[in-house]
């Protein structure tokens, strides 16, 4: 079924690019795109997430923290499951740097989450996470889209929690953008680099 369900998907996707008036480079880098997990499969692993983050967090008083524009897709999907208290600010990494959109809620001694896409480098998740820590925030979590197979654990995070692990290159489709298009694929996909 899940076989069936992706050719599908593959097709619904060919045909669309067919009908839309893309910019050439686009429609080239989509040639051959295939998915990777189906919308009912990325359905069920963010219900496996709202499960987990609502367990462990439900007492905690955390503070989610959306780094944009990566973590959009999986942030709506997680504040329509978990059934907890918690705020919820924004964020950008610029430089390694977090730049808030608006006022950050007092981290002083909290749980926060971080909400991303899985494409920080290393170096910006480390830098993150020094700057969250030099604010006070007492744990600090992760929840990442995709992680890749090879992700070594980061310091400084108490838990890093994926809705995905596969290899973390060329994807688009739930969150993850190509040329700026395609994040509200709710199939997420990969590009075909061959």
């Amino acid at each position: 079924m899940v076989l069936e369900m992706s050719e599908s998907m593959s097709e619904s996707l060919a045909a669309l690019l067919q009908r839309a008036q893309l910019p050439v480079p686009l429609s080239r880098a989509l040639q051959g795109a295939y998915p990777v997990v189906s919308a009912a499969d990325m359905e069920a692993a963010f219900d496996r997430l709202a499960v987990t983050l609502t367990a462990a967090l439900q007492d905690k008083n955390p503070v989610v923290l959306g780094l944009l524009p990566g973590s959009t897709y999986l942030l709506g999907a997680l504040l329509q499951r978990v059934v907890l208290p918690m705020q919820v600010a924004y964020a950008t990494v610029v430089a390694g740097a977090v730049q808030p959109v608006g006022e950050l809620p007092a981290l002083q001694a909290r749980v926060l989450l971080l909400v991303d896409d899985g494409q920080l480098s290393d170096a910006e998740a480390a830098a993150v996470v020094a700057q969250m820590t030099g604010l006070g925030a007492g744990e600090i979590w992760r929840c990442s889209l995709v992680r890749d197979h090879d992700a070594m654990t980061q310091e400084g995070v108490e838990q890093w929690l994926s809705a995905v692990v596969c290899t973390n290159q060329g994807l688009f489709g739930c969150g993850l953008d190509v040329q700026g298009y395609c994040r509200n694929l709710p199939t997420l996909y990969s590009l075909n680099t061959n």
